[in-house]
Parts: structure tokens; C-alpha cells; sequence
């Protein structure tokens, strides 16, 4: 079987008119032995602590195995972010030799897939840092020419209402800049991460 082909952008924006330009949301991409490794992560808030907890979080997974189970990777998120202001975050991995994608979310990051098949993947309620539940892992198998959305609730949910096809086309980063830019709340920060996987 010929592997997929796994592409993804991140698109982030602070909250309009935030003065110290700091932003709470923050995405990452890996590639692993097979393909991909992604995350979303929405500090708590806005501003310069927001931030400050999304680039610890960020840092940390930038130094995981992203190879490893995925509920380790977020026990271990939450043991180093234990007592502090706290974060949500979406994290997955898609394997280009199947389109295998396993999903390990808290909080309220919308994570969905569009294409041959769409749907919204749920993830368990809590905060990492705070509150959190053992993590869960979902799986499900992205056909090709399908895309994954993960995004903040910086990010409206109108954006369902609309006519999304054009994710499917063109370049992940330009899809994601486009969906902060047409769909971000004038109230909080914004980030997205757009993962496409063609034959």
C-alpha cells in the first residue's frame, strides 16, 4: 500500500487589541516514524500568562517521544503542568501508512475530520494542570483526501454553518490562516491547526 501523504499548517492571532501582543494559543507539529504528530493548546485566558502556560506545555511536548501512547503523552502533560494556571488542549497522530488517526483531547478544543467521512470527535471535559479525568483515546481512520480541524474556542462556531469545501483544496497553513482571519472572535485569542492527508 503506498503511504498517504500527511500535510498540516498552524494559524494563531492574539486577542484584538491585546497590548503586550501576546497570545494563549499555540499549535505544534512533529513528524514521527510514521507521519504526524500535532497538537492545539488554549492557555487559560488571554495575554502574557496565557501564553506563558501554552509555551510550557508546548515545550514539553516538544520533548516527548511522539511516538509514544498517546495517554502518556498527556499524563505527562498534565504531571508538568500540575498546579499551575492550567490549559486545554487537543493532541493527535496520523499515521501516513493507514491513515490511523488517534485523538487525546480535554477540554474545549473543537477537533473534527471533513471529507469521505466527517466527524466531530469529542473530547473529555477538564483542564490540564487542574482537574482532569485519565485520559482517553479515541481512533478512527482518515480516508485520503480528508482534513482534520483543531481549533480554540477563540474560533466561532458559525464556522459549521458555513460552506467548508475549500479546506479540502490548497495548502493546511493557508486553510488555517483562513479560518482564524474569517471565523476568530473579537473576544478572546485564536488558533487552529488544519491537518490534510492525500493519496
Amino acid at each position: 500500500m503506498t503511504p498517504l501523504l500527511v500535510d498540516a499548517g498552524i494559524a494563531t492571532r492574539p486577542l484584538p487589541g491585546e497590548a503586550s501582543g501576546a497570545c494563549g494559543d499555540m499549535g505544534l507539529l512533529r513528524p514521527t516514524a510514521n507521519g504526524l504528530f500535532a497538537a492545539m493548546i488554549d492557555g487559560l485566558g488571554h495575554g502574557v500568562l496565557a501564553q506563558a502556560v501554552a509555551r510550557e506545555a508546548c515545550d514539553h511536548l516538544n520533548q516527548v517521544d511522539p511516538d509514544a501512547a498517546m495517554d502518556l503523552i498527556m499524563l505527562s502533560l498534565q504531571k508538568k503542568l500540575r498546579g499551575g494556571r492550567g490549559c486545554v488542549a487537543a493532541l493527535c497522530r496520523v499515521n501516513a501508512a493507514d491513515g490511523l488517526l488517534e485523538f487525546c483531547g480535554l477540554g474545549d478544543i473543537v477537533t473534527r475530520t471533513l471529507g469521505a467521512t466527517s466527524k466531530i470527535i469529542v473530547p473529555q471535559d477538564g483542564i490540564i494542570g487542574q482537574v482532569a479525568p485519565k485520559p482517553r483515546v479515541q481512533q478512527q481512520v482518515m480516508a485520503a483526501d480528508s482534513v482534520l480541524v483543531m481549533h480554540s474556542d477563540g474560533i466561532s462556531s458559525r464556522i459549521y454553518s458555513s460552506e467548508l469545501e475549500w479546506l479540502l483544496q490548497g495548502e493546511p497553513k493557508a486553510a488555517a490562516e483562513r479560518l482564524v482571519a474569517t471565523f476568530g472572535r473579537d473576544s478572546d485569542d485564536a488558533g487552529c491547526v488544519v491537518i490534510r492527508v492525500r493519496a
